[in-house]
């Protein structure tokens, strides 16, 4: 009988010294995906000879890592040993100028965006559309390919009823603008219209292409009656078109759409 209770002591005592091994067998691991964008953030911010998009690319790095860690649960900044990992480049080579990481960011990042985490994707999509802004771009409406994914349809018409809605705020602001607010908007509204007739030809084969309305109630026009209450509503419509645009880009499903609206996005942007 005594030799049965010792061989049953010594199960749980064996499970208690090897515990530590079992958190780091079955604990949470880094996410593949994320720390593979990381990496190549790390090594591009290491090997772009721009300084401005190396400085980007290392804050997004940061930001990739900070993901990393958040994904896998971590508490009062310790990560579980089973996720520890290096903030190195690992095998990731970085590019060496923005043709390259333009490149890079339109094939792999859109890319990695069916395979980041669901509560990863804005991110992802949102310095997507950074990079892409801080390298610069000219849309061209001349070769848009039509889109035929009915998702990206509906959001290719919610964006457009959003710049139709940004346009009307812009016209607004322009009753109260004083000379230098009314060259921003002059300039706003030119890339507003680029925007407008590039999501008209992407909307050629669709059912219907949503119109203008005649008015708008936006959240943010209840009090103009200066110069200064105007470039404030123009600030607003900017940055909730921005965060509009980059929703739009980690919700796209077809390439053609996830490339168009990147590009969309970014121009918005950098407007």
């Amino acid at each position: 009988m005594k030799k049965l209770l010792v061989a049953v002591l010594a199960v749980p005592l064996s499970l208690t010294l090897s515990s530590c091994d079992l958190l780091g067998v079955v604990g949470p691991r880094p996410d593949k995906a994320v720390l593979g964008l990381a990496q190549q953030a790390t090594a591009d911010a290491r090997s772009l000879s721009d300084p401005a998009l190396a400085e980007l690319r290392g804050k997004q790095a940061d930001e990739l890592f900070g993901e990393v860690a958040r994904l896998c649960g971590n508490i009062d900044a310790e990560l579980p040993r089973s996720c520890e990992f290096s903030t190195g480049p690992g095998e990731a080579v970085g590019v060496s100028d923005d043709a390259a990481l333009q490149e890079f960011v339109e094939q792999s990042v859109t890319a990695s965006l069916e395979k980041v985490p669901a509560q990863s994707r804005d991110l992802v999509a949102a310095q997507a559309v950074d990079i892409i802004a801080a390298i610069g771009l000219e849309l061209d409406a001349e070769d848009v390919a039509a889109l035929q994914n009915k998702g990206d349809i509906e959001l290719a018409s919610a964006a457009l009823k959003t710049e139709y809605e940004f346009l009307y705020g812009l016209g607004l602001a322009k009753a109260y603008a004083d000379a230098p607010l009314h060259a921003r908007i002059a300039a706003l509204e030119d890339a507003s219209d680029e925007r407008v007739a590039f999501l008209r030809t992407a909307l050629r084969d669709a059912d219907s292409i949503p119109v203008a309305a005649a008015g708008y109630q936006l959240a943010h026009d209840d009090a103009l009656n200066d110069a200064a209450d105007a470039e404030a509503l123009v600030d607003a419509l900017s940055a909730q078109l921005t965060n509009t645009w980059r929703g739009t880009v980690s919700q796209a499903s077809s390439s053609e759409w996830k490339q168009q609206s990147l590009m969309l996005a970014a121009h918005a942007q950098q407007a």
